[in-house]
């Protein structure tokens, strides 16, 4: 085996293995980063419904992780949004997962505006507050639920798909033009 063909065995196997384990690490990262945000949400819940006295600086601290949570979340799903363009199904669903997120994210924002707002009542903005952060935690169990749909079948679709794939055992048998040397190729006008 000569120098090429062991660099090429072994870019092939880079590369192979970066195309598993990259899908599990932006997974991994997504289901973090829901976890982060959905947590947030619910702190946010927990201390509007405690009355915090200080409440702008603690809706603003939780509305900073929402923010670096969501856009992490949309980010991967971008970069991971490709593995899905050959079913259509795949492809929809995460076309409404990326909705979903996006909804959230605005109610985030609302969020931060209504409590930014000077007009607005410490009761009406912790009412504005625990009422959008409570349809944030829905939006995103939906979300997660997509998710969760999505990696399921996706990983069935893929088995499926490994499993049908020939392998060396099922190679067909070589048949005997196969293995009979090629014929040199005559020009046209040529004669011999």
């Amino acid at each position: 085996m000569g120098p090429n063909t062991q660099h090429h065995v072994l870019c092939m196997l880079y590369f192979t293995s970066m195309r598993i384990t990259l899908p599990l690490v932006f997974e991994m990262l997504h289901a973090l980063a829901l976890a982060l945000w959905i947590g947030a949400d619910a702190a946010l819940v927990i201390l509007v419904s405690a009355g915090a006295a200080a409440m702008h600086t603690v809706v603003v601290r939780e509305l900073a992780v929402i923010e670096i949570s969501a856009i992490a979340m949309i980010g991967i799903q971008f970069l991971t949004r490709h593995r899905y363009k050959k079913s259509r199904t795949l492809y929809v669903a995460d076309g409404i997962r990326h909705l979903l997120t996006f909804t959230a994210l605005l109610l985030a924002a609302y969020i931060m505006n209504s409590v930014k707002e000077k007009s607005v009542g410490v009761m009406e903005s912790s009412a504005i507050a625990y009422i959008t952060a409570g349809g944030q935690i829905a939006l995103l169990t939906a979300v997660s639920g997509i998710t969760v749909w999505l990696l399921v079948v996706s990983t069935r679709i893929a088995a499926t798909a490994a499993a049908s794939a020939p392998t060396a055992m099922q190679a067909p048998a070589p048949t005997r033009n196969s293995l009979a040397p090629a014929r040199p190729v005559r020009k046209r006008g040529v004669k011999r």
